[in-house]
């Protein structure tokens, strides 16, 4: 009889064990959307970083190698890769962007405006 109960008992935990490890799979669109909300968010950042930076007539590649190393530092520390470099132009910055999670990746080229419009 206790043979019978210790069997029944483990097979109730084992069926619980495995449900729940089914149930707790991340689908990879979550990753996906991870590293899509970060790439708009620096994204963002940086073009605020751009626009304080010359209303305040500091120097724009001072702020954006901080900006880009403390993010690099933040991300990092997270598990993801993060490049970002830059050229600074008459006008414009023009962006290399790139994140991966060891998964998924997203690369990119923009510019941001540096002209102060009063």
């Amino acid at each position: 009889m206790k043979g019978q109960i210790f069997l029944a008992v483990s097979l109730l935990i084992a069926i619980v064990l495995i449900t729940a490890k089914l149930t707790a799979t991340i689908p990879s669109d979550t990753a996906v959307s991870d590293i899509d909300d970060i790439y708009k968010n620096i994204k963002s950042e940086l073009q605020k970083t751009a626009e304080i930076t010359l209303l305040n007539q500091e120097s724009l590649s001072e702020n954006f190698d901080e900006f880009i190393l403390f993010n690099k530092e933040i991300y990092e520390k997270r598990g993801y890769t993060l490049d970002i470099t830059y050229l600074l132009g008459v006008g414009a910055a023009s962006f290399d962007f790139y994140i991966s999670d060891g998964e998924n990746f997203i690369k990119d080229k923009f510019n941001i405006n540096t002209r102060l419009y009063s």
